[in-house]
């Protein structure tokens, strides 16, 4: 298959193998944001790790002493584990930052991995993006494979000043490339125009 040429600038790169042709492109980082956001919570989880142990000596100092457990504070361990855990998850997806995307039209079927992005919700761009395409903000687009002949309705639409590329498989809308910049959605639509017609 014939690719047309990629915009300017653009950091899609593009693969040809045996089954077809792999794209992959890097997600949207932001190094300060992320090592600014690390700092807090690595501050705030060793506060909340503190606040944690002295409650635990305290329920053990009541036990030792037989003196009924104080319903409060048995409920208060139970928010402040689950608020631990969730910030150990946020702080590890974060410090680990984005991921590639990868997609695959092979000349039977496509994959699509659609990477980490993992400060989506902190700017304000990719909230408007993530709230038009129904992305929840909090976890990553969920990797999907499907043979070429399911895919149907290829489309590049704008939404509010906002260029989505998708198609229907079944019942399920999936989006392609949603951080990518306008030219690189409009070469990534010709491109599976051409995919899905050979």
């Amino acid at each position: 298959m014939i690719t047309p040429q990629l915009p300017s600038g653009s950091l899609i790169q593009v693969e040809r193998t045996t089954n077809g042709l792999k794209l992959n492109w890097k997600n949207p980082d932001n190094p300060f944001l992320r090592v600014s956001i690390s700092g807090f919570l690595l501050f705030w989880l060793g506060g909340w790790t503190v606040g944690g142990i002295l409650a635990m000596q305290m329920l053990w100092k009541s036990y030792q002493e037989s003196i009924p457990f104080s319903l409060f504070l048995l409920f208060w361990l139970g928010g402040w584990a689950f608020g631990e855990i969730s910030v150990i998850v946020s702080l590890s997806q974060i410090l680990r930052g984005p991921s590639r995307s990868l997609l695959s039209l092979g000349y039977r079927d496509i994959q699509y991995i659609p990477g980490r992005v993992p400060l989506s919700f902190f700017d304000f761009n990719l909230v408007q993006r993530s709230q038009m395409s129904n992305w929840n903000l909090w976890s990553n687009q969920k990797p999907f494979s499907a043979q070429k002949q399911e895919v149907q309705n290829l489309q590049l639409t704008t939404v509010v000043q906002y260029l989505r590329l998708s198609f229907d498989v079944g019942t399920r809308r999936i989006e392609i490339g949603t951080y990518l910049s306008e030219p690189e959605k409009e070469w990534l639509y010709q491109v599976m125009k051409k995919w899905l017609h050979t």
